[in-house]
C-alpha cells in the first residue's frame, strides 16, 4: 500500500454544514454577534451580515460594497411585509420554509425581489402544482411579472389545452385587447372555430360600449374556412353586433363566396380564405365502414378504432348491408355513398337525400361526434 495513504485520513463530517448553520440560527435568535437590523414595516430583525451576504446575490451587493447599508446599523427594506420576511429569515439560517396557498404569492415575490432564486423556482412548481383551466390566465400574468419561465410555459400550455374550460373562465373575461389577440391566434389552440367566435363575443359583450371597437381585428382571429356553414348561417351571419360591422359583413360575404365556390373579386384585406387549421381543432379517428370477412356476410357494423385504449367501438350501423360503397367523412359526418345491395347484388344504390343516424361515442375526458349518413333513394 502507498505509505501517504496509510499516513492520512481525509474526515468528511456530513453533519458540519447543518450544524453550523444550526447554531448561527441560535445566535440570531438569541441576539449574538449580529451586525445589523433589518427593518420591515414595524419589525426588526438582527441578522448576521455574512450570513445574508452569503445567501443571495442581492444582499451580497448590499452589503459588499460601497453601498450606504454596508455600514449602516439599521437598514429597511420596501416592499415586503413583516410576515414574509420572517419566513425568509427561517429560509436563510435553516434552508427550511412552508409554502401554502396563502402566502406563496407573497414569498414568489420576495423570492424575486431578494434573488433567491430555489426559493423561486420551489414557489413556481407549487403554482403549477395548483393550477387548473379556471386559473391558468392569472398565472401567465404572474410569471411575466416576475419573469418565471416555467410557469408561464405550464399555464400557456394549460391555457390552450383547456381552452373549452378557460374560455368559460372569469379571468379570460379581464384579459387585455393584445392578450387575447394572442391567446385566440394561437396555431396550438385545443378548439374549433365555432368556440373562438363565441369566446371573443362573449368578452366583448362583457364590455359592449368599450370593446365593441375591437370587433374587427378580434374577428379575423376566427378561421372561417372552418367553421361549420349552419354555425356560419344561423349563428355568426345574424348575431347583431356582427351585422352592425361592415367590415365582419364583407368579410362574412367573401367567405360565402368562397364556400359555394362563386367567381368575384374578393378584396385581399377582407379574404377570410388564408388560414391553416389550426394543430389540434380536430380529433382523427381510424373508421371501419362494413366490409366483411372471408366468406362471411358483409355486415352492417360501423366500428371507430379508440387510440388510446387500443380498442374499436362501435357506432351507428347501417341501414342496409353495402358490397363496394365509397365512404368520406365532411364536417363530422360519415357519407356513405354507391355500392350494391347484397339483398340484390345486380341493383345499385342511386343517389337520393341522405339518411343520418347520429352516435356519439365518450372518450375518457373529451368525445367524439360522429354522423352516419348513407344515400337512400330508389333502385334502379
Amino acid at each position: 500500500m502507498d505509505g501517504d495513504s496509510c499516513n492520512s485520513l481525509l474526515f468528511h463530517d456530513k453533519d458540519h454544514s447543518c450544524d453550523l448553520l444550526r447554531d448561527l440560527n441560535k445566535l440570531r435568535e438569541g441576539g449574538l454577534l449580529t451586525d445589523v437590523i433589518i427593518c420591515t414595516d414595524d419589525c426588526e430583525f438582527p441578522c448576521h451580515r455574512n450570513v445574508m451576504a452569503s445567501s443571495s446575490p442581492y444582499f451580497r451587493a448590499m452589503f459588499c460594497n460601497n453601498f450606504r447599508e454596508s455600514i449602516q446599523e439599521k437598514v429597511t427594506l420596501m416592499g415586503i411585509d413583516s410576515d414574509t420576511f420572517r419566513q425568509i429569515i427561517t429560509y436563510v439560517y435553516t434552508g427550511d420554509i412552508l409554502i401554502t396557498v396563502d402566502n406563496v404569492f407573497h414569498l414568489i415575490q420576495a423570492a424575486s425581489l431578494l434573488q433567491y432564486d430555489k426559493l423561486m423556482g420551489t414557489c413556481s412548481k407549487f403554482l403549477q402544482d395548483q393550477m387548473t383551466p379556471q386559473n391558468c390566465l392569472s398565472m401567465i400574468c404572474l410569471s411575466e411579472l416576475f419573469s418565471c419561465k416555467s410557469l408561464k410555459e405550464k399555464a400557456r400550455q394549460m391555457a390552450l389545452q383547456c381552452f373549452k374550460e378557460v374560455s368559460l373562465s372569469e379571468d379570460l373575461k379581464e384579459l387585455s385587447v393584445s392578450e387575447l389577440l394572442d391567446y385566440l391566434g394561437d396555431d396550438d389552440l385545443y378548439g374549433e372555430e365555432e368556440q373562438v367566435f363565441e369566446t371573443l363575443m362573449a368578452w366583448i359583450r362583457h364590455d359592449v360600449q368599450g370593446r365593441k371597437c375591437y370587433l374587427q381585428e378580434l374577428f379575423k382571429k376566427v378561421r372561417i374556412e372552418y367553421v361549420h356553414p349552419m354555425f356560419l348561417f344561423h349563428f355568426i351571419a345574424n348575431d347583431p353586433l356582427i351585422q352592425s360591422s361592415l367590415f365582419c359583413r364583407t368579410m362574412l360575404e367573401s367567405a360565402c363566396k368562397v364556400i359555394f365556390s362563386l367567381n368575384s373579386n374578393i378584396s385581399p384585406d377582407v379574404n377570410p380564405m388564408c388560414h391553416v387549421p389550426r394543430r389540434f381543432s380536430h380529433q382523427e379517428f381510424l373508421i371501419n365502414v362494413g366490409g366483411r370477412k372471408d366468406s362471411q356476410q358483409t355486415t352492417r357494423d360501423v366500428l371507430l378504432y379508440n387510440e388510446k385504449s387500443n380498442q374499436w367501438l362501435r357506432l351507428a350501423k347501417l341501414p342496409l348491408r353495402l358490397y363496394k360503397a365509397t365512404s368520406v367523412g365532411l364536417h363530422g359526418s360519415i357519407y356513405v355513398l354507391g355500392g350494391l345491395s347484397m339483398a340484390n347484388k345486380d341493383k345499385t344504390v342511386t343517389s337520393g337525400l341522405p339518411h343520418c343516424q347520429e352516435h356519439m361515442v365518450q372518450d375518457g375526458d373529451q368525445g367524439c361526434e360522429e354522423r352516419l349518413c348513407s344515400s337512400s333513394g330508389n333502385w334502379g
